[in-house]
């Protein structure tokens, strides 16, 4: 599937504009397109192949068909897009996001609906090396997807590449979970137990910006469990926790070969964990 990302308005309005002349949604489109001066996870359009989303302030409107809907939906959840609303003509997209993100969907009038989304939730982080940091998460009871991927930077579509040699992005990984079987504050109990939280130059051997650690916080409740696990760890250890506390942001999935690494390449996994030191590392223990 071929994805874009338009990052202004114009440039969609532009390029698509005998597509936006037939829509029935054109009005939304053509009040707010101006509107749009970059990518965000309030405003943005990409596009799937044929099927374009389009979304300003939380309502969307999804135009066209695709073959896979199921992944066009998981895609905008992993990007921590803020879709509430969504104007559809299309009843399998509507079905897909019940399916795919435990969803309460409510049609309000005609083909407009609200979404509410219940128990499936998102934790993100950053500590090193994508392959180890996402190792633990893979057994956990309630953990549904473990993606490795960037978080933290300004430019569209990171590579793998680009990340590595410095473009403001950090290996992240997401965890998607569900709350009513594992908490966060057990997956960031977790998290602390899985890096040294004392390094603020990077993780083991892999030193510099995009191997640095950072929990990106959702709302008060992640952010006071963050507080809570390192206060205790630092009155324990008598030394300043380092791991960075950023707000939420955009998640970019990493090319397939990095995704479950451990399992594609079990022995090259086994050797680049030896290698790096997380092996011998003797790590903080969470109470």
């Amino acid at each position: 599937m071929n994805v874009k990302l338009y990052d202004s308005g114009e440039i969609f309005y532009i390029e698509n504009l005998d597509l936006i002349k037939k829509s029935k949604y054109k009005q939304f489109i053509i009040n707010s397109y101006a509107k749009i001066k970059e990518f965000s996870k309030d405003t943005f359009i990409i596009k799937y192949d044929n099927l374009i989303v389009y979304s300003y302030y939380n309502e969307a409107i999804i135009i066209g068909e695709s073959n896979d809907y199921n992944q066009i939906i998981l895609d905008l959840f992993y990007r921590n897009t803020c879709i509430k609303i969504v104007n559809t003509d299309n009843s399998d997209i509507i079905k897909s996001i019940k399916n795919n993100l435990n969803a309460n969907v409510d049609q309000i009038i005609d083909d407009k609906y609200k979404i509410s989304l219940t128990n499936l939730k998102r934790a993100l982080f950053s500590g090193g090396c994508f392959w180890c940091m996402a190792h633990p998460y893979y057994t956990f009871e309630g953990v549904k997807k473990v993606l490795s991927g960037y978080a933290g930077g300004k430019s569209l579509n990171p590579t793998y590449l680009e990340t590595k040699h410095g473009n403001g992005y950090r290996e992240t990984v997401l965890i998607v979970y569900d709350s009513d079987k594992i908490t966060y504050k057990e997956l960031l109990k977790l998290y602390f137990e899985s890096i040294d939280p004392f390094d603020s130059e990077g993780q083991f051997i892999d030193i510099g910006h995009s191997y640095t650690t950072c929990v990106y916080y959702k709302d008060n409740n992640n952010l006071n469990d963050f507080k809570t696990i390192r206060n205790d760890i630092e009155s324990r250890f008598n030394c300043p926790v380092k791991v960075a506390l950023e707000p939420d942001t955009l998640f970019y999935v990493a090319e397939e070969e990095h995704q479950e690494f451990e399992f594609k390449f079990k022995e090259r996994f086994e050797k680049e964990e030896l290698i790096s030191g997380r092996t011998s590392f003797k790590y903080v223990k969470v109470d």
